[in-house]
């Protein structure tokens, strides 16, 4: 039996004259013998190695630098240092940083206020069980807390925090 092998072109990469073409010669679809080789000029792209805009800035911003501030030094990238200037420069009553310093705020969304949860719910029976049965599991002992008394607590979904256990200390 013989297997239908495909057949192969030379290593030189020219075709046999009888054969077939593997793809459509025509517009926009040159031969391959006659295309441009990797790396020349006229193929387009940047040439291999080169770096674009954004990969030199941010290695320029990354870089880090010493800072002295009083007795002390402190070693900062250079995109820490232009924010700490513009934020002293805001704060000494620099009009123009503070503009600058607003402006990043609204940007990184930093002015407004979080939003408080409204859909929080109070800790109910069925809650603290399960709680206390993932506890029991893992091996964690913690005496069960009462319910609130305050019901004010329990329609705004705010816990109270844990209660401070007074440690005995040696004198």
């Amino acid at each position: 039996m013989a297997k239908n092998l495909p057949e192969t072109s030379p290593p030189d990469g020219a075709q046999p004259s009888g054969a077939a073409p593997d793809y459509v010669v025509g517009y926009r679809r040159p031969p391959t013998h006659t295309r441009f080789k990797k790396g020349h000029p006229k193929r387009g792209g940047r040439r291999r190695g080169q770096r674009n805009v954004r990969t030199v800035v941010e290695e320029t911003l990354n870089q880090r630098i010493k800072i002295r501030k009083g007795d002390r030094t402190r070693s900062l990238s250079k995109r820490d240092a232009m924010y700490l200037r513009i934020t002293n420069d805001a704060v000494s009553g620099n009009d123009k940083a503070q503009s600058k310093v607003i402006a990043l705020m609204q940007s990184l969304r930093l002015h407004e206020e979080p939003q408080e949860e409204t859909n929080r719910q109070p800790v109910t029976a069925d809650d603290a069980a399960v709680i206390a049965d993932f506890l029991r599991r893992h091996g964690i002992e913690m005496e069960p807390t009462p319910p609130p008394e305050n019901s004010d607590k329990l329609e705004t979904g705010m816990a109270e925090p844990p209660s401070k256990q007074n440690k005995e200390t040696k004198s």
